[in-house]
């Protein structure tokens, strides 16, 4: 469906993430969305990301923040027809 093609993108975001925090040695444990991860990355002490790495994360937040958006409105769209076929 629409909503797992996009929540496959998420996923990518987070592995790419992931990989970031690991060259870092950042400890991402319990950070599970993009934006956690992000936070996490973000608020680690000692910290210099290269401007190659922070350019990447700045375009996945963004990407991601978009990607949020779409999921939510294709759920509500979903809710929405299931809503009108039990008024039919």
């Amino acid at each position: 469906s629409e909503v797992e093609s996009l929540e496959s993108k998420a996923s990518g975001y987070k592995e790419t993430l992931s990989s970031i925090a690991g060259e870092y040695n950042i400890d991402i444990t319990g950070a599970d969305t993009v934006s956690e991860l992000i936070d996490t990355i973000h608020s680690a002490s000692d910290v210099h990301l290269t401007l190659t790495d922070q350019a990447e994360i700045d375009k996945i937040s963004t990407a991601n923040s978009e990607l949020e958006r779409q999921i939510k409105l294709k759920k509500l769209k979903k809710w929405r027809l299931k809503q009108e076929m039990k008024i039919y």
